[in-house]
């Protein structure tokens, strides 16, 4: 058993954790610390590689606050920054080894030619015994062997090896153990070439689809009705021909449902064509291994088009609306701000802030930045030439591009910061500072603010001064994956996380229509580069990692125009960020467009003829299910009823998506009648609408990063930005809540009027409008939970430390979705005999039973 170092806890126990790593193969629990084994993820399926590596047992942080108890909730008056005060990571238990094979030293092993007794050295000469096994013919012929005198060259043979004496078995040991002994060693790898490998240079991604149009390859010789030819699918792909592949793609359209039963979304654009044919000719290769016929992929070509057109594919690219900074100001914003999208801690909306910045700012693809641990980052105090303060500079390094490219060399990044930036939104060291200091990465312990970094000075006239981060955490994400497991909030630094459905979510509420994802920041600072004329074709290409300049101008440049043709052609000014604006993809920006679906809109979906036969057909099934009572007909139902839900589902997406494209116009027409009309838009209805429940550290912090320079002195403006890491850094611990569950909140009804006529908002419906009411809010939530004979909020929720102040106020619906709740979130990850803990009584349980008992008898809390 090793030994299990203790790490002294933060001094403020608003949103600051305790961060301990421990061995490999095993964790340490919340409250004892005794160490348990992580059972191990599931595999992935036989020949494909899983985007992460998953190791029998996972490391992971682990927060835990200093108090407890019913009123745990720390207040923080606004304009107060609580003490940050980071405590060093514990050391790693194992230490790695590295394991260095020795050096065969000695001249390289050369064939020696014999030159008689007079026969000088050679360079390459050497003493060593493995030369004695290489023989070669005299390069001057004999005396009895006839010369071939009209040729006029001498005839060699060819080098052959004869050994001496027979290897002994553990020769190959002792050559790699014992530099003196230069016998040749053994082939005793067990790495064996499978035909599998044959794909290895592809990414994850390709592989699936790969094996995805083998599969339908397979589904089709499958058929009884087909030709024996196709009965064996290597031998049928070598006898195919243009006929059979047409009619191969042209079945694959009729297809409805993949593995599992799972419907296909179908093929829609002429483009999602040319990639199923171009992995199809890669699952060619690797089954026959040879290319398609020339010939034969010329008259495919033809059949492609052939195809589009008889299924009146689309042959228009998609739209390429690039990200500028004026587009991410408005992202930022709403990230920090909204609560319509929340996590488990304040570190995972950090780090989506992160992410965007250097999507913009790097123009990197999404897997790039995702791969970044704290081996790639190099922060350094860097002397400005020109005389100012000290520059904080990062350094990222990025080893990735496309796999089938191969190893390529690795692109570093260099951003060092910049004074008097406008907005601390849009500042990547702000964020990467914040949560560098929140882990404790850096290797001097007392190095725990951004202040304390400014105050270091560069000695001896040298150019920099590094800062350098702990070694021990070399291997730890930057976006390292936060979850809830065993109904505690983990840190899991040796696991990514996949920001792209949030950052998707965060762009809809911010009002953009088109989805957000990260090429379009390669579309935007791809033009901007295009265009500078300070960067020319090949420095172009190593940022973008693209192998020439052709492929940015046939999959990046957007085929709307970006030029004023009519000012150019008349020798005009262009109006150059007239045509910007047009063209970003905040263009179509507008806080209005609708999210969700109205109760009216969900009732055209009902009434679709689509959904309308499934229910019919689960219906039929149904009543025949009940009159037989036969498994057969009860499992078909089961299948009928998943139909509806999926049918439903899948039109209320598309009608979704058909509403928020409608908006503009239909909207236009209302804003062009009520401007004519003269009526006025209500403002104070639409605040109220905007009005979201912020948490009193999302205030904080919103007032540390929204700020602009207001002081002309180099040191006003660098306590401003100190102040936004400090503001960073704090939000990292706090926690949210975690994602919303249920349904959406709808209106709020008109609030009840007390007999003074005072407004009884907050008693009435639990909303919080203001940071002054949240005191008066968790009061009443504690009363309610101490005094109703029937409790709709849950006692664990409210005085466990780490709980968020919107889930210590809230109030179910009924009392049992109360006690569902309480058995799901507070029970179900309890093992039997497994010990628990009352927060709000602060007593210790035994196990899962006493706690079930404890909550019906003590806090009336059914399960």
């Amino acid at each position: 058993m090793l030994p299990i170092c203790k790490a002294k806890p933060y001094e403020e126990a608003l949103g600051h954790a305790i961060l301990i790593l421990h061995h490999r193969n095993s964790k340490i629990c919340c409250a004892s610390g005794n160490k348990q084994e992580v059972k191990p993820s599931p595999a992935a399926p036989d020949g494909l590689e899983p985007p992460l590596l998953q190791s029998t047992s996972r490391e992971y942080i682990h927060l835990h606050p200093q108090q407890a108890g019913p009123s745990a909730r720390q207040n923080t008056p606004a304009g107060l920054h609580p003490s940050v005060l980071s405590s060093p990571l514990l050391p790693p238990l194992i230490a790695l080894s590295t394991v260095i094979g020795s050096d065969l030293h000695g001249a390289v092993n050369m064939p020696r030619r014999r030159r008689g007794t007079t026969d000088q050295l050679s360079p390459f000469a050497t003493d060593s015994e493995s030369d004695r096994g290489y023989e070669t013919e005299l390069t001057e012929p004999d005396s009895d062997a006839p010369c071939d005198r009209r040729k006029g060259k001498r005839r060699r043979r060819r080098l052959r090896y004869k050994p001496n004496t027979p290897v002994p078995k553990g020769a190959a040991a002792s050559a790699t153990d014992d530099s003196d002994d230069d016998t040749d060693p053994e082939d005793d790898t067990d790495d064996e070439i499978l035909s599998g490998d044959e794909d290895d240079d592809y990414a994850f991604g390709t592989r699936v689809n790969i094996a995805r149009l083998e599969d339908h390859w397979q589904r089709k010789k499958a058929k009884t009705s087909a030709d024996p030819k196709w009965w064996d699918p290597v031998d049928a792909l070598r006898a195919t021909g243009r006929r059979n592949l047409y009619l191969f793609l042209n079945w694959r359209f009729k297809l409805k449902f993949g593995k599992g039963g799972r419907r296909l979304k179908g093929t829609k654009k002429s483009s999602s064509l040319d990639l199923d044919w171009k992995n199809f000719m890669r699952y060619y290769e690797g089954a026959t291994g040879t290319k398609l016929n020339g010939r034969l992929m010329r008259l495919m070509r033809k059949s492609l088009r052939r195809l589009a057109k008889k299924h009146g594919l689309d042959t228009q690219e998609k739209e390429k609306d690039p990200v500028y900074v004026e587009d991410m100001a408005t992202l930022q914003e709403t990230v920090l701000r909204t609560q319509e999208k929340r996590f488990w801690l304040g570190l995972q909306r950090m780090q989506i802030c992160l992410y965007n910045l250097l999507g913009l700012f790097t123009i990197n693809r999404k897997s790039a930045i995702l791969a970044l641990r704290f081996k790639d980052l190099r922060v350094s105090l860097q002397r400005d030439p020109s005389g100012g303060p000290h520059l904080p500079t990062v350094e990222l390094s990025y080893e990735f591009t496309k796999k089938h490219l191969g190893l390529t060399q690795t692109n570093t990044f260099i951003l060092p910061e910049i004074i008097y930036e406008p907005s601390l939104i849009l500042s990547p060291h702000v964020f990467l500072f914040g949560i560098l200091f929140f882990f404790d990465a850096f290797s001097a312990p007392s190095l725990t603010s951004m202040a304390k970094l400014r105050g270091l000075k560069i000695e001896g006239g040298r150019q920099q001064l590094p800062i350098p981060l702990k070694p021990e955490m070399a291997n730890h994400y930057v976006f390292c994956r936060v979850a809830k497991e065993d109904g505690e909030v983990r840190i899991f630094p040796e696991e990514t996380m996949d920001p792209s459905s949030s950052v998707r979510v965060m762009a809809e509420i911010a009002g953009f229509l088109h989805a957000w994802f990260n090429h379009r920041f390669r579309y935007g600072g791809g033009l901007i580069l295009n265009k500078s004329g300070l960067v020319g074709d090949a420095e172009q290409n190593l940022v973008m990692k693209h192998a020439s300049i052709r492929t940015f101008l046939e999959h990046y440049i957007p085929r709307k125009v970006g030029l004023n043709m009519q000012a150019l052609i008349s020798g005009l000014d262009p109006n150059s960020p007239l045509i910007r604006a047009i063209m970003r993809i905040g263009s179509l920006l507008d806080e209005r467009r609708p999210r969700h679906l109205t109760d009216a809109q969900k009732a055209i979906v009902e009434q679709d003829p689509e959904l309308q036969e499934a229910i019919q057909k689960r219906d039929q099934a149904k009543r025949r299910a009940v009159q037989t009572n036969d498994p057969e007909l009860i499992e078909k139902h089961k299948r009928r009823s998943a139909d509806v839900k999926k049918t439903r589902k899948r039109l209320l997406y598309k009608y979704r998506k058909q509403v928020r494209a409608e908006f503009d116009d239909k909207q236009a027409v209302i804003d062009i009648e009520r401007q004519l009309s003269g009526e006025a838009v209500d403002e104070e209805a639409k605040e109220m609408l905007r009005d979201e429940q912020l948490l009193p550290e999302m205030i904080y912090l919103f007032s540390k990063l929204l700020t602009w320079p207001t002081s002309r002195s180099v040191e006003g403006e660098l306590r401003r930005r100190d102040a936004g890491v400090d503001g960073v850094q704090m939000y990292c611990g706090v926690f949210e809540g975690g994602p919303r569950r249920g349904r959406r909140p709808k209106a709020p009804h008109p609030p009840p009027q007390t007999p003074d006529g005072t407004d009884n908002r907050n008693d009435a419906h639990g909303e919080v409008t203001s940071a002054g009411g949240w005191d008066d809010a968790l009061r009443a939530a504690e009363e309610h939970i101490r005094d109703a004979k029937k409790p709709r909020g849950c006692f664990e929720c409210y005085a466990h430390p780490r709980s968020s102040d919107h889930r210590r106020i809230h109030r179910y619906s009924r009392p049992a979705d109360l006690g569902r709740h309480f058995r799901d979130d507070h029970l179900r990850h309890l093992k039997d005999g497994e010990p628990a803990w009352c927060s709000w009584c602060q007593i210790k349980l035994e196990h899962k039973m006493h706690v079930q008992s404890h909550a019906k008898m003590v806090h009336r809390v059914h399960t």
